[in-house]
Parts: C-alpha cells; sequence; structure tokens
C-alpha cells in the first residue's frame, strides 16, 4: 500500500478559510462555451477527510454530457473516492456512448482524519505513454496506479467542463448524495494545460505548503478560494461561478491548510458516531490533539470549556475547537486548539497501550508526527516514505496498529524515549 505524508503548513501563503462539505452538499455549474481543450487539464485542491461513508463513492469532480443529473450510463468522467477497511481509494472513470473509456485506481489510501492533504491531478490523453495519461499526486508525491479496468486512449477527450453539459465539484454526476464530505480550500481546475503540484504547493524546510498559483486558467478553468458571501464565485477572471446547494453560511469554518484545528478523532476506536466534521459524537471520544499540555479553551454544546493539560477523553455533544465563532471569550491566558498554537518541536511523555490483534488496531497517540521512539525498550523509526508498509497508518498525532505486528492481544507495549517531528507538519496516510 502507498504511503504518503497529509500535512499542515505554516508558511508560504496564508489561508483563512474553508468549507465543510457534507452528506448532499455540492456546487455545480453549467458550461457554455467550448473549454481551451478537453484532452489537457489540470485539478488541484486541499481536502481534510471527514469520517468516510463506506458504501458510496464519493466525488472530488465530475463532468456531465448533458445538464441533469443522469445514471450511471450515461456519458460522464469522475475523479472520486470509495471506502473500504484500508481507508479511501482514489480512482478515475470515464464514460462515452455508455461504455468505459476509462477507469483507473490507484494504489493510495486517505486514512489520516487530523491533517489536510493537497490532491492534485493531471488529465493529459495526448501523451504517448498510457501510464501518464492520468497522474494523481498527493502532497507532491505521484501515486502508483493499482489497476485499470480501461486505459484511456490517446487523444479521448474527457467531460469536464463539456459545453452544454453540467459540471460539479464536491459531487458527482448522480443525484444519490456521492458527496466526497469533508473540508476543502483553494479547488483550481485549469483548462487546456497539464501542470505539475509545484505550480500550486512546495516544500520548504520539510513542511508542504500551499502557494499562490501564478499562471493562466484557459477558457473554461476556475478557482474556487470559498469566500464569504459568495462561496461559489470563481476568482480566476473568467466569471465560471458554481451555484451551491446545501453549503451556506455556517460551512465557513477558520479550519485550513496553513492552520489546522483540533477536531475528534475517529480513529480512536470507541463505538461513537462522528458527524459535522468530525466535531460531533454520539458518545466518548479523543480528540486529534490528545495528548498535548497546555492551557485550552474550546466549546461543548455552545458552553465554554477551559483545560490546564491534555484534552482527554470528552463525552457525547457537538464540539467547537475555534472552528466557528465561540460563543463566549476566550479566558486570558487561554489558547485555541489549533497548529499555531504550538511549539516547533515537542517530546512527548511515556505512555503505553495494549493489542487487540485486529487490523482496526489501537490508535496511540503521540501529541504530533513520531520520529523515533522505543517500543518496550527497542529503538524505532517511522518511516517518511514506505510503499509497502501497511503495519502501520503514521498519523500528523500518533499512530495506529493495522496489523498483529505490535499489536498481540491483550500484551501491553511501552512507549518511552518519543521524539516527535514538528508537530502537525507531517502525518502520513497509507
Amino acid at each position: 500500500m502507498q504511503q504518503v505524508k497529509a500535512t499542515n503548513a505554516t508558511k508560504g501563503m496564508s489561508i483563512g478559510q474553508s468549507i465543510l462539505v457534507e452528506d448532499d452538499d455540492n456546487l455545480r455549474h453549467l458550461p457554455n462555451q467550448n473549454s481551451t481543450s478537453r484532452m489537457q487539464w489540470t485539478f488541484s485542491t486541499w481536502f481534510k477527510l471527514n469520517k468516510p461513508d463506506t458504501d458510496k463513492n464519493r466525488s472530488l469532480l465530475g463532468g456531465n454530457k448533458v445538464p441533469v443529473y443522469e445514471n450511471w450510463d450515461h456519458d460522464r468522467s469522475n475523479f472520486a473516492m470509495d471506502s473500504n477497511t484500508e481507508g479511501m481509494r482514489m480512482f478515475y472513470t470515464q464514460r462515452t456512448n455508455n461504455a468505459f473509456v476509462g477507469d483507473m485506481s490507484f494504489k493510495v489510501r486517505l486514512v489520516d482524519e487530523s491533517a489536510w492533504y493537497h490532491i492534485h491531478a493531471v488529465y493529459d490523453s495526448p501523451n504517448a505513454d498510457q501510464d501518464e495519461r492520468f497522474r494523481l499526486y498527493l502532497n507532491g508525491i505521484r501515486c502508483e496506479v493499482e489497476s485499470y479496468g480501461t486505459v484511456i486512449s490517446q487523444n479521448q477527450e474527457s467531460w469536464m467542463m463539456y459545453n452544454g453539459g453540467i459540471q460539479n465539484v464536491v459531487s458527482d454526476w448522480n443525484s444519490g448524495g456521492r458527496t466526497a464530505t469533508g473540508y476543502y480550500s483553494e479547488t483550481h481546475f485549469i483548462d487546456g494545460q497539464t501542470l505539475g503540484p509545484e505550480h500550486f504547493a512546495s516544500e520548504s524546510g520539510g513542511i508542504y505548503n500551499p502557494i499562490k498559483y501564478e499562471g493562466t486558467y484557459g477558457i473554461n478553468g476556475f478557482y474556487l478560494p470559498f469566500r464569504s458571501p459568495n462561496l461559489g464565485e470563481d476568482h480566476s477572471g473568467n466569471g465560471n461561478n458554481f451555484i451551491v446547494y446545501g453549503i451556506n453560511a455556517t460551512s465557513i469554518v477558520s479550519d485550513s491548510p496553513t492552520n489546522n484545528y483540533c477536531t475528534l478523532n475517529p480513529l480512536d476506536p470507541t463505538g461513537s458516531t462522528f458527524s459535522n466534521g468530525n466535531l460531533t459524537t454520539t458518545g466518548d471520544a479523543t480528540t486529534t490533539f490528545d495528548g498535548i499540555d497546555g492551557k485550552w479553551y474550546y466549546e461543548k454544546d455552545g458552553v465554554g470549556v477551559t483545560v490546564d493539560g491534555a484534552v482527554g477523553t470528552v463525552g457525547s455533544g457537538a464540539y467547537n475547537f475555534g472552528q466557528r465563532a465561540f460563543s463566549g471569550g476566550i479566558p486570558l491566558g487561554y489558547k485555541v486548539l489549533y497548529s499555531q498554537s504550538l511549539t516547533n518541536v515537542k517530546d512527548e511523555s511515556d505512555t503505553s497501550y495494549v493489542g487487540n490483534g485486529l487490523d482496526d488496531g489501537p490508535f496511540i497517540s503521540m501529541g504530533g508526527p513520531v520520529d523515533s521512539y522505543k517500543l518496550n525498550g527497542v529503538s524505532m523509526f517511522s518511516p517518511d516514505y514506505n510503499p509497502l508498509d501497511s503495519t502501520k497508518d503514521w498519523l500528523s498525532n500518533g499512530f495506529k496498529c493495522r496489523s498483529m505486528l505490535d499489536n498481540t492481544n491483550g500484551v501491553t507495549y511501552n512507549i518511552t524515549d518519543v521524539v516527535l517531528k514538528m508537530p502537525f507538519k507531517y502525518s502520513r496516510g497509507r
């Protein structure tokens, strides 16, 4: 399973907001002019995963030949995710004349719900190399193809931004609620160019940062920064504005790729159900900032809570960690639970966990991304990139066991001498 870094950046351009997209929310546009090229385009967005729905495909970008929602068999293109026990799998499909003319999936899995991913896709059908006709990058890393159902033919036209059709962002051609739920920021579509991720993000000092795009967009390109009051306004200069459905002023949050906010943590199995961007839980839960000491302020069901130390386990309710305006004022000396409140380097205190022998193993909070530690006295080092590691999810706030390795049922594992990378600058999804 391919493993990549998710990230939260603190340098480069500053992004002050994102939108929280939930079931059936979407943005739609009806293109009314011919594209610069339907054979070449680039899509770039920043995305923070919400708790996935295991029985539905979730679309990031969908184009349809006709300006209404149609069923699976009609002419359309779809860049999407679906979920299984390993996480969110990414794929691209395309149909023309009721037959697949492109169908491919990627080895990468998105699992980290505590940090931001930069998702970058390139459609380049004139390319002589069939493996180069659709390229996917996560945080600047090229993703390996897992399988082809149908190879994209050379010079095959896409249905994205088709004149007279319908174009959707964070949803697809189907009206059955196939929205890719999560947080979105800085979304670009470049018509007629095949650009690499370096035009939208760069790594500096080990931190992957969003940067300002300085190029052109082509005739049907668009740029959606999701700014109030018109969340669907195209800021590319093309006027390709989107109509929003289900998204409103309450969808705007301060969580962003340049300031990552605390949420509840579905990867720590408690038997609870999560919703509202992992801010509401039906039962006990931990947070993505679990194990980080400080003087913290947040609100539960609209009532202020102060914490001296680490937040720890919380109960059922709706939480606001500062993503939206607080109902009350922050007491003097207390901080909001976001990445800009954290110090650059942090050593976490010792901890332990008990194995359960399952692929859905325990989540071990380390207070940040692990660089090295000792497990029962043996020195351990986390990988920066390992395409074969399916034993653990290396996350921005610790790790989660995904196999029997270091996870024997009933065995206690003691963790000491923890050294972290810069907190919440790295996370890793299989």
